[in-house]
C-alpha cells in the first residue's frame, strides 16, 4: 500500500491551527518518527492534510504523545455537506513517550466505501495531557494508484521515434532504425525525381 498523507508522495498540510518554525507541521508527514509538529496554543488544535491523490483509504496509523482526546476526520468526493468523523478516541497517559495508534478500514464503521475517494484528512486534538504535545507522524494508506504506465520501448515504437528505447543494444537499434528511416527518404526522393508524371506542371507546359 501507499502512503499517500507522505510528502514525497505529493501530500501537503493545507491548514495547521498553530505553528512552530522549529517544529513545523509539514513535520507530522516526512515519514520520520523522530520529528514532530508541536502545538503552541490552547486546544482544540488541528492539522488538516490534502493527500497526493483522492485515494480508498485502508488503514490509518498515527504516532503523537501526551495527546488525551482525539479525533480523525475525512472529505471525500460524495461528501458536501462537511467532513465524516472516522474516529473519536481517548489515550491513556504515558510520561510523555511516543503514543501509536492504527485503525483499518474494517475498525472504522464511518470509512467512505471504495468508490468515495478521500481528498483530505483532518486530525484534531481536543485535548492534552500537558500544555502542548506533538504529533509525530500521520499515515494514510491506500492501494496503490492503478494509472496503467505506458513501458519506455513501447512508448518509443507506437510514437514512431528512435530517440529512446531500453535494454542492451539500444545505441544499435537507434542507429539501425536512423539509417532505415534515411534510406526510405532517399528512395522516395529519387523514385520522385525519375518520374515523369511527378515533374511539376509548370515545367511540362513549357515543354508544350
Amino acid at each position: 500500500m501507499e502512503d499517500v498523507a507522505a510528502a514525497r508522495a505529493g501530500g501537503s498540510v493545507v491548514f495547521s491551527s498553530s505553528a512552530d518554525p522549529r517544529c513545523p507541521p509539514k513535520r507530522a508527514i516526512d515519514q520520520a518518527d523522530a520529528t514532530f509538529w508541536s502545538t503552541t496554543g490552547l486546544y482544540p488544535q488541528e492539522l488538516v492534510i490534502r493527500l497526493a491523490r483522492p485515494a480508498a483509504v485502508r488503514r490509518i496509523r498515527l504516532s503523537c504523545s501526551n495527546i488525551r482526546r482525539l479525533r480523525v476526520q475525512c472529505h471525500h468526493f460524495s461528501d458536501g455537506s462537511g467532513n465524516t468523523t472516522l474516529a473519536d478516541i481517548e489515550l491513556e497517559e504515558n510520561g510523555g513517550r511516543l503514543q501509536l495508534r492504527e485503525w483499518t478500514k474494517e475498525q472504522l464503521p464511518n470509512m467512505p466505501g471504495p468508490h468515495e475517494l478521500v481528498t483530505t484528512v483532518r486530525v484534531v486534538i481536543l485535548s492534552g495531557w500537558h500544555s502542548f504535545c506533538s504529533l509525530h507522524q500521520v499515515e494514510i494508506l491506500a492501494e496503490a494508484s492503478q494509472t496503467p504506465q505506458v513501458p519506455l520501448r513501447q512508448a518509443a515504437i507506437s510514437t514512431g521515434s528512435s530517440a529512446t528505447f531500453e535494454g542492451p543494444g539500444a545505441l544499435q537499434e537507434g542507429a539501425n532504425r536512423g539509417i532505415a528511416t534515411a534510406a526510405t527518404a532517399a528512395t522516395a526522393a529519387s523514385s520522385l525525381s525519375t518520374s515523369p508524371s511527378a515533374a511539376p506542371h509548370c515545367c511540362s507546359s513549357q515543354q508544350q
